[in-house]
């Protein structure tokens, strides 16, 4: 069976600095997160992951399908 993977990394908006605790302005929140499934969409791995900071270096490899 072939896996895929799903990621999505997305910038939070200022109220979610608020809810993951004690963030200094103006820093922002990133949420990743990476969902990994087979091809009858049976989902074998999820992370998710909630960083706080002030700069960021996002990386992601892009492959061909097929």
């Amino acid at each position: 069976m072939k896996r895929n993977q799903r990621r999505v990394a997305l910038i939070s908006w200022p109220a979610f600095s608020v809810l993951a605790g004690s963030v200094s302005n103006p820093a922002a929140v990133l949420r990743a997160e990476r969902t990994t499934f087979l091809d009858t969409d049976e989902v074998i791995e999820f992370s998710l992951a909630t960083c706080c900071g002030e700069w960021y270096r996002l990386s992601m490899l892009l492959e061909p399908v097929g």
